[in-house]
C-alpha cells in the first residue's frame, strides 16, 4: 500500500480504462478517488463493486458532464491531480479547467486535433506551474519507455519497431456508442506512416506479417502513426527505421470496412460513423478468440562496436484494459510523489525512469519480457 493522503479525481472513472485506473489507486494506495460521469448511478456502482459497501471513504461518486466548464473548474478545486480518462470531444472544456485551476493532469486521450492545438498553450502551462503529461499513442507512454529502456545497449540502432495485438472480449466489454465511435475514430483518422532515413514516409507495405511471443502463428498487422513516434524520432533521430504495427480488428473489418469508414469519417457523416461504430461491435462480439489481452512487443536491431546486436521487450495481460492503466497508474504515482516535477507539456514517458516503471508494472501483474 502506497501512503500518499492525496486527492485524484478521475474523468471517466467508471469506463473501462478509467474503472481499471480507480481499481488500481483504490486498491493499492490510501489515496481518496473522485470517480466522475455523467451517470452518477454508474459510479455508485463501481464503487459497491469495489468496496462491496454502497458508500466508502475513500471512493466518493461525482456526477459530472465534461462539457461543463464551470462544473469542471468546481471539481477540480482540492484536487492534487485530474486524471482524463473520458472522449476526445471533451478536450477543449478540461483544457481551460485546468488552465484555470492550476491543477496537474495526466491526459489518456489520444486525438490529432487535441495535440495539435495543445502546443500553443505550452508556454502558458509552463509559467503556472502545471505538469500536463499527455497521451499520444493507443498506449500512453509505453512506447517511449519500451525504447529508453533499450535503446543505449546499441552503439548504432538500425531498426525499432513495435508490434501491438489487442484481442479484447467484446462479449464482456461495456461499450457506450459514444465510446465505440471514438474506438473507431482513433484508428481509421490515424495516418500510415513508418520513420525511415530521418524522414517520416508513407510505408511501402502498409501490413507486415508477425510472430508475437507464445502465440501460434503469424498474423497481420496494420502500420499505424502516432504523435508519440515522432516525439520518439525527434529524441533519436539516428534510428535507421521506426514504425508501428496493429492487429486488433478481424479482417472481415479491417478490409472490407476500413476503407469506406475512413472516407466517412472525414466527411464527418456522423449518423453513418455510428453505423460503423454498430457494425464494429457486431462483428466481434460474436467471434471468440483463443485468448484475450494485449501484447506489446518491441523488436530492437542493431550494431555493438560493429556486431549485430537484437533486443526485445514485451509486455502482456489478459484484460486489455489493465495494459495501459497500470501504465498510466505508475506515472501518476510518480507525479504524485513529485519525482519529476517538470511544468509544461510532455508527452507521457518522456522524463519517467525506464527502470522503476517497468518493475513497478511487473509488480502489479504485468508480464515484463525482456530479451
Amino acid at each position: 500500500m502506497v501512503s500518499l493522503l492525496k486527492k485524484v479525481i478521475i474523468l471517466g472513472g467508471y469506463g473501462n480504462l478509467g474503472s481499471a485506473i480507480t481499481k488500481l489507486f483504490f486498491l493499492n494506495t490510501d489515496c481518496t478517488i473522485y470517480i466522475t460521469g455523467r451517470n452518477f448511478k454508474k459510479a455508485q456502482n463501481l464503487i459497491q463493486k469495489l468496496s462491496g459497501q454502497i458508500s466508502n471513504e475513500r471512493l466518493i461518486p461525482l456526477e459530472l458532464d465534461c462539457l461543463d466548464r464551470k462544473g469542471l473548474i468546481d471539481a477540480f478545486q482540492g484536487k492534487d491531480l485530474i486524471i482524463n480518462a473520458t472522449l476526445p470531444e471533451t478536450f477543449f472544456s478540461i483544457k481551460e479547467a485546468v488552465i484555470e485551476s492550476g491543477i496537474s493532469i495526466l491526459d489518456l486521450v489520444n486525438s490529432p486535433l487535441k495535440n495539435k492545438s495543445l502546443e500553443s498553450f505550452d508556454q502558458q502551462i509552463k509559467e503556472m506551474g502545471i505538469e500536463y503529461r499527455r497521451s499520444g499513442s493507443y498506449f500512453p507512454g509505453l512506447p517511449t519507455l519500451m525504447l529508453r529502456y533499450l535503446v543505449n545497449d546499441f552503439s548504432e540502432l538500425e531498426i525499432a519497431n513495435f508490434y501491438s495485438l489487442v484481442r479484447l472480449n467484446w462479449k464482456e466489454t461495456d461499450f457506450s456508442e459514444e465510446s465505440l465511435e471514438s474506438y473507431l475514430d482513433l484508428f481509421l483518422q490515424t495516418k500510415q506512416k513508418i520513420y525511415k532515413n530521418r524522414n517520416w514516409v508513407s510505408p511501402e507495405d502498409r501490413e507486415v506479417q508477425y510472430q508475437f511471443p507464445y502465440y501460434e502463428k503469424e498474423i497481420s498487422c496494420m502500420n499505424l502513426y502516432f504523435p508519440e513516434l515522432k516525439n520518439i524520432s525527434d529524441e533519436y533521430p539516428q534510428i535507421g527505421e521506426l514504425g508501428f504495427y496493429f492487429n486488433g480488428f478481424r479482417k472481415l473489418f479491417e478490409h472490407i470496412l476500413i476503407k469506406p469508414a475512413g472516407f466517412i469519417l472525414k466527411n464527418n457523416y456522423s449518423v453513418i460513423k455510428s453505423l460503423f461504430a454498430n457494425i464494429l461491435f457486431m462483428v466481434h462480439k460474436f467471434i471468440s478468440h483463443s485468448f484475450y489481452g494485449t501484447y506489446l512487443h518491441l523488436d530492437l536491431r542493431g550494431k555493438v562496436d560493429g556486431k549485430a546486436q537484437r533486443r526485445s521487450i514485451s509486455l502482456y495481460h489478459n484484460n486489455s484494459y489493465f495494459l495501459p492503466a497500470a501504465s498510466s497508474f505508475s506515472i501518476a504515482l510518480e507525479m504524485l510523489n513529485d519525482e519529476i516535477n517538470q511544468p509544461g507539456l510532455s508527452y507521457i514517458g518522456k522524463n519517467s525512469n525506464p527502470e522503476d516503471f517497468f518493475e513497478n508494472l511487473s509488480k502489479l501483474g504485468i508480464t515484463v519480457i525482456i530479451l
